[in-house]
């Protein structure tokens, strides 16, 4: 069977407020991420997984998204999916809604695995670096055009030719 990659919850990607732990269980702290995202835009599964929560927790609309050992939690989003449905990355499982510290201006994206609060970030693929030749480096007097009259901020490079007696 093909799986698919994952997926970020919304797009484009933007995190708002970062993933910052309390060094205890017990202490306030930010235990998600906050994407960027309008009210009525899309979220998908990040995941393959099954939802099992749908539902109002203090005034706002919940999702969670149980993924082997991972729990995802969305919201504010309007659930587009019921409780037991199986899903896919990238599959709509609902929409930003109003309510929490979000209301309607970002989505809160949280996991937790084996109780533990987690970065949710973690779980999306990482762009690798690209590693260029040094001589990509070089500086090249045709690669940036200076004005008539402005000064280079770097000399122009000489060929052995150009140093050349008549």
């Amino acid at each position: 069977m093909f799986a698919l990659p994952p997926a970020p919850p919304v797009s484009p990607l933007v995190v708002v407020r970062p993933f910052a732990p309390a060094p205890h269980n017990w202490l306030p702290a930010h235990r998600g991420v906050d994407l960027e995202a309008r009210r009525g835009q899309a979220v998908v599964a990040p995941r393959p997984g099954r939802i099992v929560f749908a539902d109002r927790i203090a005034a706002r609309p919940v999702l969670v998204l149980k993924s082997g050992v991972v729990r995802f939690t969305f919201e504010p989003v309007r659930a587009r999916v019921t409780v037991g449905q199986r899903l896919q990355p990238g599959q709509v499982l609902g929409r930003v809604e109003t309510g929490g510290h979000c209301d309607g201006r970002c989505l809160h994206w949280g996991a937790k695995v084996d109780g533990q609060y987690v970065d949710p970030l973690s779980f999306l693929p990482r762009p690798r670096p690209v590693l260029k030749p040094l001589s990509a480096l070089a500086f090249r007097p045709a690669a940036v055009p200076v004005p008539p009259g402005a000064r280079a901020r770097f000399p122009p490079v000489r060929s052995p030719a150009d140093s050349a007696s008549p």
